[in-house]
């Protein structure tokens, strides 16, 4: 307990005055009377004992003290705070992520940490200066250190929930550095979680210790006084946890949204969703499946708290089209994690150069039945043609190399002749090595996708050195005869065998599966959506547009516009819904995130998969008002006394 302002103590001198009119009492005078017999008719005090009347002097003293008490109490400002009288500073940490929005009819966790923050406030003296800082993806200063109480509290009342993930980690250590500027002092950390164990902030180094380090010839003692220095300053740093979760928080949200094609399927896409929920019990969720706003599936889940549900969803692409998730659950208490939108990927056909002296008939098949399936373009090349101005995706040497290795276009290999760049094959003499169901290096590479290597006999011609970024995917009694991976970016796959040579292999389905995986894997089509794929809030974006329009879920379902100016190139995605520019740029942004969909619990054995133990912030109080109301209903008391029981 301490006063904010002790210069008002000087009024307790006011309390000699009851003293004095306490110990010094005129005595009643004496009168002659002629008779007694109207004065025994008075009121009965005028007979009680002398003990009594002590009594009630003694009772009138008290309860006049005691209103002088309050009175000056309340002009000091009386606090009961675990906020000492050395504090000289005071950082305000507060999580604005989505998690903090969660509310079951009643105010949100967000509105629960600012009243306790401002209740908390007016205990702590007008001399500590203020600082504010909020969290989300990224930690922002919202008031720098400030002494003024209005300007603190109209920071707080226009904090709102951000719908992204949180990060305390990063937030930590910037409060512990603005705390540090005014140690000792105390971090009040609100949050609906705890933060975790091993918080990178604690592990941070001294500020001043790389000056230290710095000059050699410095003595050891003087090298190591700066870093103590600033040891003792961190130890005068403390935080405090102020969380406010829900007691069984139910909640279900969809944390994965990703869009691929189908491998050997180039028209067709799949869409990979995950979901998580937090609740006490297992909940029953449904996930509404929308196709440019038709209803095209409906699906009955029912999530395990911690565990997560993945579905694949076949998707038809095409210019334009909008991919639409809604997952609802009874109780739920997040909104923000329910819906996704998302644009569908226009693919491309791919642009392939094939480069080879004689070009092989079962690889022209191979890649005809692409073709057919508007997968790709080929283009046909003789060695005389190389290097070709065509703008391709990925360029096929079939027994032929150039004299030079490209480097900026990814290359599929097939029977190499010699070595060259990162390609090390040693040709095996004559009609090459029969091999039986090679063996699989590497059975869930996506070159082997679907490729039934144990059926497969074919004439390896010859042995690669497989060494550095490449990977052995099959290997033969001889060596390795199939390899992929990425050389200085850009993708390679080598096949040290002849399929005009082997037996069976061309006449199988795995040879055009084979080629057409290690062509899409080569030129990474994935990439290709990378600019409409659904990205995380909080993300930061590379745009070129000047305008980015917003299409936002709205409250009733029906979605809703808005349009905000780009004042640079890199812009974070800070909204849920779909985004486009006025220079075709599109995209769409939703939270996606675990740790905001799996609420923490109140009790420390919740199932929610956040899980934690809750802290119980300090007990604070501003006694100001109390000791104002104590002083009125000691005054009525006193009156009531005086009047009805005559206490004087």
């Amino acid at each position: 307990m301490h006063l904010i302002h002790p210069s008002q103590l000087w009024w307790a001198s006011l309390l000699a005055v009851p003293i004095l009119l306490h110990l010094f009492r005129r005595r009643p005078g004496t009168r002659r009377v002629s008779q007694l017999m109207f004065f025994q008719t008075l009121d009965k005090a005028t007979q009680e004992s002398p003990w009594l009347r002590r009594l009630k002097r003694l009772l009138a003293f008290l309860l006049t003290a005691l209103v002088l008490a309050g009175l000056v109490g309340s002009l000091a400002r009386v606090i009961v705070s675990p906020v000492g009288r050395r504090l000289k500073g005071l950082v305000i940490l507060l999580d604005r992520s989505a998690s903090m929005a969660a509310a079951d009819g009643g105010p949100s966790r967000l509105e629960e940490g600012l009243a306790t923050v401002r209740r908390r406030l007016g205990a702590v003296s007008p001399a500590v200066p203020v600082t504010v800082v909020a969290y989300d993806r990224r930690p922002q200063i919202l008031c720098p250190r400030t002494l003024e109480r209005r300007e603190v509290l109209r920071h707080l009342d226009g904090l709102g929930v951000r719908p992204m993930e949180g990060d305390p980690a990063p937030a930590l250590v910037l409060a512990r550095r603005l705390a540090r500027l005014d140690a000792p002092a105390l971090i009040w950390h609100v949050s609906d979680a705890p933060p975790a164990a091993a918080d990178a902030a604690e592990g941070e180094p001294p500020a001043d210790a790389a000056d230290a380090d710095a000059s050699p010839d410095t003595d050891a003692a003087d090298a190591d006084a700066p870093a103590a220095a600033a040891t003792d300053t961190a130890a005068q740093v403390s935080v405090e946890t102020i969380l406010v979760p829900m007691a069984e928080p139910v909640n279900a949200g969809i944390t994965a949204l990703a869009m691929r094609p189908v491998p050997m399927q180039p028209a067709a896409w799949q869409a990979f969703i995950q979901v998580h929920a937090a609740g006490p019990t297992d909940v029953d969720a449904d996930l509404e499946i929308r196709l440019d706003g038709r209803l095209t599936g409906l699906r009955k889940l029912t999530l395990t708290p911690g565990r997560a549900e993945r579905l694949l969803l076949p998707v038809e692409p095409g210019k334009g089209r909008r991919l639409s998730l809604r997952l609802s659950a009874e109780g739920d208490v997040l909104p923000i994690d329910d819906r996704v939108d998302a644009f569908v990927p226009e693919p491309r056909p791919l642009r392939i150069l094939w480069v080879a002296r004689r070009h092989g008939p079962f690889t022209q098949l191979a890649l005809g039945s692409l073709v057919e399936q508007g997968a790709v373009e080929v283009f046909q090349g003789d060695p005389d043609a190389w290097p070709s101005d065509q703008d391709v995706d990925v360029v096929i040497f079939e027994n032929w190399l150039p004299a030079s290795w490209p480097r900026d276009v990814p290359v599929l290999v097939i029977d190499p002749p010699h070595s060259l760049g990162p390609v090390q094959a040693v040709r095996l003499q004559e009609d090459g090595l029969g091999v039986e169901s090679p063996r699989p290096a590497a059975p869930d590479h996506p070159v082997l996708y679907g490729v039934a290597s144990p059926r497969i006999s074919v004439t390896q011609t010859a042995v690669l050195k497989v060494e550095g970024p490449l990977e052995a995917l099959w290997k033969g009694p001889a060596g390795p005869l199939l390899a992929a991976g990425e050389v200085r970016g850009r993708r390679l796959v080598v096949m040290a065998f002849s399929a005009e040579q082997s037996p069976r292999f061309p006449l199988l389905a795995s040879y055009p599966l084979l080629i057409g995986n290690a062509v899409y894997w080569a030129a990474r089509p994935e990439d290709e959506p990378d600019r409409a794929r659904t990205r995380r809030t909080g993300d930061l974006v590379a745009l070129e547009g000047r305008t980015l329009r917003w299409t936002l879920p709205g409250p009733d379902g029906k979605p809703r516009r808005a349009e905000t100016d780009l004042e640079g190139r890199w812009t974070e995605l800070d909204r849920v819904g779909l985004w486009e520019t006025d220079v075709g740029e599109r995209g769409s942004a939703a939270l996606l995130a675990r740790r905001e969909t799996c609420l923490p619990a109140a009790a420390p054995d919740g199932p929610a998969c956040g899980g934690g133990e809750s802290a119980r912030a300090a007990w604070s109080a501003d006694l100001t008002a109390p000791l104002a109301w104590t002083v009125l209903v000691v005054l009525l008391v006193e009156a009531y006394l005086f009047h009805r029981k005559a206490v004087y």
